[in-house]
C-alpha cells in the first residue's frame, strides 16, 4: 500500500472519529430500527403463501404451477405480483394463469379476471421450462412478492453433526511485517443432511485474539457484527463415499464450496483430509491453509482502520485459515440438520449520480426480491478501501452518500434477511471533480 493512500485514508478515518463517526454509527443504527419497523409492518399484509411446485420433469424440461394460496381472513383485491429466480441453468420457455416477464428472476402478474384471491382461495399459474442438462433436477426456487409470506425453510434430517468440543479453526494475522498471531473462534456449529449439504457456522462474536480490546475493535469494525453475526461455510459432500470408508483409512479432497462473510458469498476451494476415526466419528482438517484475502471481502478498509487504531506500521490484508473439525454420526431423525435461511435475490439496476452542489452521490436500485430485512451499501473511496457506507430499511432503495475527498468512487449494493446476504448488485463508478468544503462540513452534522 502506497503512502498516499495510507494517508487519504488516515484523513478520512480521522474525520470520522473526530466529528461524523458518531453521526455515522447513530445513522446505522436508525437504518437497523427501520429495518425492523418495515419488517413488522410488511409482515401485517403478508398473507399469501406463495410457492413453486413441480409438477413432473423430462429428460430436457420439466412443467411446474406458482400457487398463490389467501390464508389470511380478507379478500386480497390485488396480489400484484410473484417473482422467482432458477439455479443451474434452468429456464422458464413460457406459461398462461398471468402475463409473465424478465429472465431470470422471472415475474408474473395478474389478469383481470384472477387478480383476487379470496380467503382460503388459490390460483395457479402454469409453468414450462428448460433444463440446461438431462442430469440435473430442477430445484423448487423460493417465490416471493409484496404480500408473500417469507418463504418456509424445510426441515432436513442431520446425517453428521459438528463436535463442537473436537473441532478449532484458527487463523494467523501478521503485523509491523514480521509479528505472527494465532486466533480463534471460540463458537463452531455445523451439520451434513441426509442429502450431503453441509453448513457449517462461525460465530464472529466469538472471536478470541487474546485481547478483549481487539477483540471489540474487530466485532464491531471489522467483522460488523451488528449486521450479520455469523459466518457460514457450505458445501456438498458425497456422503456415501465418507460412509464406505474403512476405520483408519484417510483420504484427501478439494471441496469447492461457498464462504459467505460480511455480506459477501465467495467462491473458495478447501483441500481437506477426512480421516475415519470409528464408525460414527470422522475428523476434517485443512491439507494447506484456506488464504483470505480482506479485499475479496470488502473488508480492506476495517484492516486498516483497525491499523490507524492500534498504530501499528502495517497489518497483512491476507490470512492464512487452519481447521480440524470432528463430526458424529447422527441417527435420531429428529435432529435438523444446520440450514440457511432462503438468500434474497441481488438488487438490480444499481445507478449512480454526484451532485456538486450537495457533495453527495445520489444511489437508486430495484429490489427483485419482497422479504429482505434491510440493504448494505457499500462504498470503495479513492483509497481503494472498501467501507459499508449505509445500512436503510428494506422498504428503501435510494441513498444520498455524503463524500469527503474527490476522485473515484465504486458502489454496490447488498441486501439481507437475517443474517443470510444476497450476492451483490452491479457495481458502479462515480467520478467525484469538485468538494464544496463548507457543504462537506454541514453533511457531517447532517
Amino acid at each position: 500500500m502506497n503512502n498516499n493512500k495510507k494517508f487519504m485514508l488516515s484523513t478520512i478515518l480521522e474525520s470520522k472519529r473526530n466529528t461524523g463517526f458518531g453521526v455515522f454509527k447513530k445513522y446505522r443504527l436508525a437504518g437497523l430500527l427501520l429495518s425492523v419497523l418495515c419488517l413488522i409492518s410488511g409482515q401485517a399484509f403478508a398473507e399469501l403463501k406463495c410457492q413453486h411446485i413441480i409438477v413432473n420433469e423430462r429428460n430436457s424440461g420439466f412443467s411446474a404451477n406458482i400457487v398463490i394460496t389467501n390464508e389470511g381472513t380478507e379478500t386480497i383485491d390485488d396480489w400484484q405480483s410473484v417473482s422467482w429466480t432458477y439455479t443451474d441453468g434452468v429456464t422458464n420457455r413460457g406459461g398462461s394463469g398471468a402475463s409473465l416477464t424478465g429472465s431470470n428472476p422471472y415475474t408474473a402478474t395478474p389478469k383481470n379476471r384472477n387478480k383476487t384471491i379470496a380467503p382460503g382461495a388459490s390460483i395457479t399459474i402454469s409453468l414450462q421450462g428448460n433444463k440446461s442438462s438431462n442430469d440435473i433436477d430442477v430445484i423448487n426456487p423460493a417465490v416471493t412478492g409484496p404480500l408473500c409470506k417469507k418463504p418456509e425453510i424445510p426441515k432436513v434430517s442431520a446425517l453428521w453433526t459438528l463436535n463442537a468440543a473436537e473441532s478449532s479453526l484458527h487463523f494467523v494475522s501478521v503485523k509491523k511485517l514480521h509479528t505472527a498471531e494465532n486466533q480463534t473462534f471460540n463458537t463452531l456449529s455445523g451439520s451434513i443432511d441426509i442429502n450431503g449439504k453441509a453448513v457449517f457456522a462461525i460465530d464472529l462474536n466469538s472471536i478470541d485474539t487474546a485481547n478483549t480490546t481487539r477483540d471489540e475493535r474487530i466485532r464491531n469494525e471489522l467483522f460488523e457484527t451488528d449486521l450479520l453475526p455469523n459466518a457460514y461455510f457450505s458445501v456438498d459432500v458425497d456422503t456415501v463415499n465418507v460412509d464406505n470408508m474403512a476405520v483408519g483409512s484417510t483420504q484427501q479432497m478439494s471441496l469447492p464450496g461457498t464462504l459467505s462473510l460480511h455480506g459477501i458469498n465467495l467462491a473458495l476451494t478447501a483441500d481437506i483430509m477426512i480421516i475415519k476415526l470409528s464408525e460414527d466419528k470422522v475428523n476434517v482438517s485443512s491439507v494447506k491453509p484456506i488464504i483470505i484475502d480482506s479485499e475479496s471481502l470488502d473488508m480492506n478498509g476495517g484492516i486498516e482502520w483497525l491499523r490507524i487504531a492500534a498504530g501499528l506500521s502495517s497489518i497483512g490484508e491476507r490470512v492464512p485459515v487452519y481447521l480440524s473439525l470432528t463430526l458424529d454420526a447422527n441417527n435420531d431423525t429428529n435432529v435438523s440438520a444446520l440450514a440457511l435461511s432462503y438468500k434474497p435475490a441481488a438488487p438490480i439496476n444499481l445507478a449512480a449520480s454526484y451532485d456538486a452542489d450537495l457533495s453527495k452521490v445520489g444511489l437508486s436500485w430495484e429490489r427483485p426480491s419482497d422479504f429482505e430485512t434491510g440493504f448494505i451499501v457499500r462504498r470503495k473511496n479513492p483509497a481503494g478501501f472498501w467501507q459499508t457506507a449505509a445500512t436503510i430499511g428494506a422498504s428503501f432503495s435510494t441513498l444520498a452518500d455524503g463524500v469527503s475527498e474527490t476522485g473515484l468512487y465504486e458502489y454496490k449494493v447488498i441486501a439481507y434477511s437475517g443474517d443470510v446476504a444476497s450476492d451483490a448488485s452491479n457495481q458502479i463508478a462515480v467520478v467525484v471533480d469538485d468538494i464544496d468544503i463548507a457543504v462537506l462540513g454541514f453533511n457531517q452534522y447532517d
